[in-house]
């Protein structure tokens, strides 16, 4: 997340701050005495275009980096702004001390941007598969108590030839990671914590990510891709697991339709499933099935809830999962799932899931989401709506789970928005 950092001054913490008030509640009275207010920050980063959003191109300081980040630092140092603006991590007060800063510090209130950190791989590639098992298994390491001093008590079941317990007697579980890492630097709190239902009863854990730059086309989907596929039949191919007549699941295949033609939620074909009858990898790798709503996710389980010394985390290997749309504590959670073998198509409905996460963490409905969803050109102008077409045919996420709610349990806990409180869980 861009986070501002700056020489303890109420002046300079009111000019931040009246910035970004100005942008969210077009109360703008306070800023135009802020011209002395300087911003460093890096250049050609994803936070140049997030500030010059926010503030004055004239307040901007870009930063440019020749040999170590010690450069960025410097500026702040040096007096060539009196804010840096970055990754909690970089402008850390720590950081700042480092480099010779002996002047008062604080954080501004404002957090401009959310960009988490995670690994990437290329695509196609089964590297992706495996990081994301070691990541998860640090992290169900933590919730269950097993750290390095005794990480042969984890019981991970099937790891697709991966030794997880050597990664976690090699570098420990999540929480010990970051303690050794970040800790001095960045102190561990709100959504780098774990989350439990018990304790985090207001915050829940949908949560939207950043798109980065969509506006412009980058990307041709491969002639032999289930995008081409679908748009040749013209119509989706949407199993579904549970009610196949009107559910969460069918709206998300619906949404799906709306997102691949131009707002249309009807040209879906909603085929049901079962788990325990359908091999549902083998029915999306043979073209039976373009995705499936209602998947069970990767996740963790114990024979007694209580006991967490008695732990198996079961992997679903040859799916690619959206994030969760529905956690229900007797069951696991439940999203769309393609077959890994297209990153692409993967990629497309992960996106499309999370967008209408975002669009209810915004504010926009299926009733005013004129003008306020962009028009996306990343993949060409066949999919200008990909965004736009689900919330004008199915709603928010707010509004799918009130639509179906006499089959859901009333909304709570893990099914709400994320407010900021913890968000690491080993059930995503």
């Amino acid at each position: 997340m861009v986070v501002l950092a700056l020489r303890a001054s109420l002046f300079f913490s009111q000019c931040a701050d009246s910035f970004s008030d100005c942008k969210s509640t077009g109360s703008c009275s306070s800023v135009s005495q802020c011209g002395d207010l300087k911003i460093c920050t890096y250049a050609e980063s994803s936070h140049v275009p997030i500030l010059q959003d926010i503030f004055p191109s004239t307040n901007i300081v870009p930063i440019t980096i020749i040999e170590n980040q010690d450069e960025f630092t410097q500026s702040f140092v040096d007096g060539n702004c009196n804010v840096l603006a970055g990754e909690a991590l970089s402008i850390s007060e720590a950081a700042a001390r480092a480099a010779g800063y002996n002047g008062d510090y604080a954080y501004s209130k404002s957090i401009l941007s959310k960009e988490p950190l995670a690994m990437v791989t290329r695509k196609n590639d089964q590297l992706g598969h495996a990081a994301n098992l070691v990541l998860r298994s640090l992290i169900h390491a933590e919730v269950a108590n097993i750290t390095q001093a005794n990480p042969d008590e984890l019981n991970i079941g099937d790891t697709s030839g991966l030794d997880l317990i050597s990664a976690i007697r090699a570098v420990g579980n999540y929480g010990e990671i970051y303690a050794r890492n970040m800790e001095a630097y960045v102190p561990r709190q709100d959504i780098n914590l774990l989350y439990s239902a018990n304790v985090n009863n207001e915050s829940g854990l949908h949560y939207s990510h950043p798109t980065g730059d969509i506006k412009y086309f980058s990307h041709e989907f491969a002639a032999d891709s289930t995008i081409h596929q679908i748009l040749e039949r013209e119509f989706l191919i949407c199993g579904v697991i549970g009610d196949a007549k009107q559910s969460i699941e069918t709206d998300y295949c619906r949404a799906l339709s709306a997102s691949l033609f131009s707002g249309d939620p009807n040209l879906v074909d909603i085929v049901k499933l079962s788990p325990e009858e359908d091999d549902l990898i083998t029915k999306l790798d043979s073209g039976e099935v373009d995705v499936i709503a209602g998947a069970s996710v990767l996740y963790s389980s114990r024979t007694d809830p209580e006991d967490l010394n008695v732990t198996a985390l079961r992997l679903s290997p040859g799916l690619a999962f959206t994030q969760p749309y529905y956690f229900d504590g007797s069951s696991p959670p439940r999203a769309m799932a393609t077959s890994e073998n297209d990153s692409d198509w993967s990629a497309f409905v992960y996106w499309v899931s999370a967008s209408l996460v975002k669009a209810e963490e915004e504010g926009i409905t299926s009733t005013n989401f004129g003008g306020k969803i962009p028009d996306i050109g990343l993949f060409g102008p066949k999919f200008e709506w990909m965004f736009r077409g689900p919330i004008a045919a199915v709603g928010n996420y707010g509004e799918i789970y009130e639509r179906n709610k006499a089959t859901l349990s009333p909304r709570a806990n893990q099914n709400l928005l994320n407010n900021g409180g913890p968000l690491l869980t080993d059930k995503l």
